[in-house]
């Protein structure tokens, strides 16, 4: 699959960061749960960021004359990062399958939310482009 085929899984997460209720989600982050819905659309959001990973991993790394290519420094806050979200996601997707609609625990939240963050930021910093079909 070409970098360019993952344009629309990056503008999905992107956007449904920016569309967030920062009242609720405060209110939400500072308790000791978060509603299931909250933490659904955070596993959605790591997705779409899962799969820009993905694609920039598999690019060899920049050297010589390779233009297209992955930066380490980016490398390295990208690793960690889609490993902790990888964990946190499939963590709460298993108690959303197991819990009948409870609450999660906001440790997991939290975790997948951190892997968000670092994703966005390393993809603005290293400009990991969003590219459309």
């Amino acid at each position: 699959m070409k970098l360019a085929q993952y344009g629309a899984a990056i503008a999905l997460a992107l956007s449904l960061g920016a569309c967030s209720n920062m009242q609720t989600l405060y209110g939400e982050v500072t308790s000791t749960s978060i509603s299931p819905q909250a933490a659904l659309a955070a596993a959605n959001a790591f997705d779409a960021l899962e799969v820009t990973a993905t694609a920039y991993l598999s690019l060899p790394p920049c050297g010589g004359a390779i233009v297209t290519c992955r930066n380490a420094t980016a490398v390295k806050n990208i690793v960690p990062a889609v490993r902790s979200g990888r964990t946190a996601r499939n963590a709460i997707e298993a108690l959303l399958q197991s819990n009948s609609g409870a609450a999660i625990p906001i440790a997991n939240y939290n975790t997948l939310e951190a892997a968000i963050q670092t994703l966005q930021s390393t993809y603005t910093q290293f400009g990991v482009a969003v590219a459309s079909k």
